[in-house]
Parts: structure tokens; sequence; C-alpha cells
């Protein structure tokens, strides 16, 4: 007979409830995967425009500050988005199953039409400079957004 502590250890499984003790913090519902290709996305997409406005500073400021600005805008939609995703399963009734469905349409259709729209209508109307800052800002905005909801959530764990 061997002893005790070679015997192989045996694991209990125990399921555990993740409380979120901070209701404004939201779990993220996607993969760290999509967070990684987001700060890709971001590090090209700035390098990129750098890239091309750093003959002129004004244009740079431009650029930071419409980035904040779509940051800013894109955390707040992307998380009362996230939240409808997370806390959707949780409906107590139908009511609310349907009202928090075409909330989410609604917010995804808006965001939608605001990411391919926008631009378009606006090459016709913008200078050159002017509608490769809003796009470049956008594509960052959006990518940094997303990182700051996952580190916002990983931090609750």
């Amino acid at each position: 007979m061997s002893p005790a502590y070679w015997q192989k250890p045996c694991v209990v499984h125990a399921s555990v409830e993740l409380v979120n003790p901070d209701p404004n913090r939201t779990q993220y519902p996607y993969s760290r995967n999509r967070v990684f290709l987001s700060a890709v996305i971001a590090m090209l997409s700035t390098i990129f425009a750098l890239t091309l406005l750093l003959s002129d500073s004004i244009l740079v400021l431009q650029y930071f500050f419409a980035t904040f600005i779509v940051v800013v805008i894109t955390f707040f939609l992307k998380r009362r988005l996230y939240s409808y995703l997370v806390t959707g399963d949780q409906a107590e009734t139908e009511d609310d199953t349907k009202r928090s469905s075409w909330k989410i349409l609604l917010i995804t259709l808006l965001m939608l039409v605001g990411s391919i729209g926008i631009p378009m209508l606006s090459a016709l109307f913008l200078s050159g400079p002017v509608w490769f800052i809003m796009i470049t800002s956008f594509i960052t905005g959006v990518s940094i957004s997303e990182i700051i909801i996952y580190v916002r959530s990983e931090s609750t764990r």
C-alpha cells in the first residue's frame, strides 16, 4: 500500500455565481481576441493618421479631439448595449423582453447607420483632411472604447 501523498488528488467542482458589485460596470460579453484586435486596429489607425497628419499640428489636435469625442460616445453606447446583452437572459416578463430586444436593435441600427452613413454623406461636404480625420478618429475611437470597456469589466473580477 502506498502513502497517502502518492495517491491522486480528489477534485471537487463547485458552482460559483459571479456578483457584479458595481451596477455601472457590466461583464464583457465577448472574447479576449476581440480586445486584442481592437488594440491592433487602434494602434495601426493612430500610426497611420499621425504619419499623414504630422506636418500640420492643427490637424493632429483635431484628430485627437475627434477621437476623444468618438471614444466617449461609443463607450456609453456600447456600455448600454453590452448591459442589455448580459442581462437580456434575466428579463422578468415577455413585455420586458420585447422592449429590451427593440432597444438593442435600435442601438445597433443607429451605430450601423452612423458608422456607414455619416462618413459617406460628410465626404460630399467636407474637405479631404477633415474627412480623413473623421474616418480615422471613428475607427480609433470605437477600438479604444472597446478596450476601455474590457478593462473596466476585468477590474471588477
